[in-house]
């Protein structure tokens, strides 16, 4: 096989890789399915696909890097001090709030299975396609908003039952 014909291969290669990654997250995610297709390409572009192992951790409570990552596959755990404060799968993403606040973690972060993770940082988003990362942010921004009226419901249920 000839180099070019290596190139070529390898470049087939990558771009059906996009392409699979492009769908699974427009499946998985409502906002990028409103993307079209040079700004998702842009966003993948920016990003880094990490690999972590069952156990492994991503970050712990008080480090600071504003990163926010998206499960491609795997599960992480989200605890403090111990407490597991959740389980995130498929399709979910954290991190967010340091993408916002430029703030140290206030949780740690765990694979808990083999766990596959797109990521990608807050000076990529703000430096190199603004536009794309203010949509990305406005859409954070949302998502916490929703978290937000969640944690108040259970809250007032947690009063009720007092």
């Amino acid at each position: 096989m000839s180099n070019e014909d290596k190139i070529s291969e390898s470049s087939r290669k990558r771009n059906l890789s996009l392409d699979v990654l492009s769908s699974k997250l427009r499946k998985n995610y409502e906002f990028f399915a409103s993307l079209n297709d040079d700004e998702l390409l842009g966003f993948l572009g920016m990003c880094e696909s990490s690999p972590f192992q069952a156990g492994e951790i991503i970050f712990e409570e008080g480090e600071h890097e504003a990163i926010w990552f998206i499960i491609l596959s795997g599960q992480v755990r989200i605890y403090r001090a111990d407490k597991t404060l959740g389980y995130l799968g498929e399709g979910q993403s954290f991190g967010e709030v340091g993408l916002l606040k430029n703030a140290p973690h206030s949780a740690s972060a765990k694979a808990e299975i083999d766990t596959i993770l797109l990521s990608v940082q807050r000076t990529i988003l703000s430096n190199t396609l603004p536009a794309l990362g203010y949509k990305i942010l406005e859409y954070i921004a949302s998502q916490l908003a929703d978290k937000l009226a969640h944690a108040n419901l259970q809250i007032e249920n947690l009063e009720i039952k007092e």
